[in-house]
């Protein structure tokens, strides 16, 4: 829905600026009457929209930019203006000079955020409504700060082990197919051409393995592929859900590594929002959209709703039997003494922590397994390839 920035004659006669969302003109119009206001002029906001990609980075540098700005008692219209001229991200630079114009016509900074929700997700939503409400804005932004290169140290800790693997899956799959369907085929005539008609049965598998892997490329892995692309351009959560599901699957040894970063942000950002003294319903709910696990998202919501009806927050996550026992007992512990927030992040710490161990034993078990794996492979191909020779020597020394 289109954002207008208003000119309106109020009931006193007095002028003003306001910005208020519609279909269109008229309805504009009519929705400003309604409030008993006059429309005299109106323009719309140009945003951002879906087009573009922010990097975390600069995302971050534009959290930790506005904090030192306002700490330092810059308006905040200057200072979006002024970090919107330096960001290199057009998509970035479209979208801050959207908000700057929306605050600056008397729009709550949290309200023109959610219009650009792929660079801000609900949780920095909720920050800084919250920060808005409660005079601070800088902590909330450099709150949001510390979050983001939190999540981005947990990325970066988990990234090798879904590339790495990923990496030399590929590699493999393309140089057995080139061996498969190129060469392959080519010693094959050749030792048809010497008289060798009966191959051994390595050979004959890695035959039947060639004549299966062109019909497979072309009419599973091509599309398979296209799909793939087009869910990374258009729903790059669902991928990474994907693919995580299918880690999990593969190795049954990471679902705890998969499990304990998910409780991390779970655990981060939940101690975020309740620190930031938001309801503990509310920040359930944003924390459940951005948990970045199914079950948990469900148990968060779940927890919710018993929260909602008079539960304590320790009980409802209990009750839901996804989160560890020493979680929900450290929470009961906690809200005795009234610091829930506090612990929240005390746990997420220890649940990095964990990860950055987990992380570490997980790769010192992959590259060897990966590197015998591959070997065996190859070193199997190779022989099946090779066998033949053995019976063409026979031939030349018995001849």
């Amino acid at each position: 829905m289109p954002t207008y920035t208003c000119t309106v004659r109020r009931e006193n006669q007095q002028i003003g600026e306001t910005v208020r969302t519609a279909p269109n003109l008229p309805a504009l119009a009519v929705r400003l009457q309604a409030a008993g206001w006059e429309l005299l002029k109106a323009r719309e906001i140009q945003t951002g929209g879906r087009r573009g990609w922010v990097s975390a980075a600069e995302l971050t540098a534009f959290y930790r930019h506005l904090a030192a700005m306002l700490r330092a008692g810059l308006p905040l219209v200057d200072g979006l203006r002024l970090i919107g001229q330096e960001v290199y991200s057009p998509a970035l630079q479209r979208a801050l000079h959207h908000i700057s114009e929306t605050v600056a016509a008397g729009g709550s900074l949290a309200d023109a955020l959610a219009h650009h929700p792929h660079l801000f997700d609900a949780t920095a939503l909720g920050l800084i409504r919250a920060g808005e409400e409660s005079g601070t804005l800088p902590e909330a932004f450099e709150e949001l700060a510390e979050q983001r290169e939190t999540f981005t140290t947990l990325a970066r800790k988990l990234a090798p082990l879904m590339v790495y693997p990923a990496t030399v899956g590929v590699f493999f799959l393309f140089l057995t197919t080139f061996l498969l369907t190129f060469i392959l085929p080519k010693f094959i005539k050749l030792f048809q051409e010497l008289g060798i008609n009966e191959f051994p049965l390595p050979t004959q598998m890695l035959i039947y393995g060639g004549r299966l892997a062109t019909p497979l490329i072309f009419f599973l892995g091509l599309p398979l592929g296209v799909v793939l692309i087009v869910i990374w351009i258009y729903r790059r959560t669902l991928l990474e859900r994907l693919f995580q599901g299918l880690w999990a699957w593969l190795l049954p040894f990471a679902r705890e590594l998969l499990r304990t970063a998910a409780l991390a942000r779970v655990t981060r950002t939940l101690g975020l929002l309740l620190g930031r003294g938001m309801p503990v319903v509310e920040a359930l709910e944003l924390t459940s959209r951005t948990a970045g696990e199914r079950r948990l998202e469900r148990a968060l919501s779940r927890a919710a709703g018993q929260v909602a009806m008079g539960s304590s927050l320790s009980e409802a996550l209990k009750a839901q039997e996804v989160f560890p026992p020493t979680l929900t007992w450290r929470l009961g512990v906690a809200e005795a003494s009234q610091e829930v927030a506090p612990a929240l992040c005390a746990v997420a710490d220890f649940y990095l922590h964990r990860v950055e161990l987990l992380s570490r034993s997980l790769t010192a078990v992959l590259e060897p397994v990966l590197i015998i794996l591959l070997g065996g492979c190859l070193g199997f191909m190779i022989v099946g390839m090779f066998l033949p020779l053995v019976s063409i020597i026979r031939c030349l020394s018995g001849g």
